[in-house]
């Protein structure tokens, strides 16, 4: 699974698309696909920075299939 990023920082509850091939199974409001080509959305769920890095870190939260 690969996504480009072209953005230098988001927003809470900012939302993406990704696709990719489900090699192992995903369960999203109570549908699993699995071995399928896929696409859902993704939002923000949380931005932290880890240790004595400045660097922000984002975390995300799966919200609903695509196709």
């Amino acid at each position: 699974m690969k996504w480009n990023i072209n953005k230098e920082g988001y927003e809470p509850r900012e939302t993406r698309i990704v696709e990719g091939f489900l090699f192992f199974p995903m369960t999203i409001n109570g549908e699993r696909r699995w071995l399928e080509y896929a696409k859902w959305e993704e939002h923000v769920w949380r931005i932290y920075t880890t240790g004595n890095s400045e660097k922000i870190k984002y975390e995300w939260a799966i919200n609903r299939w695509l196709d």
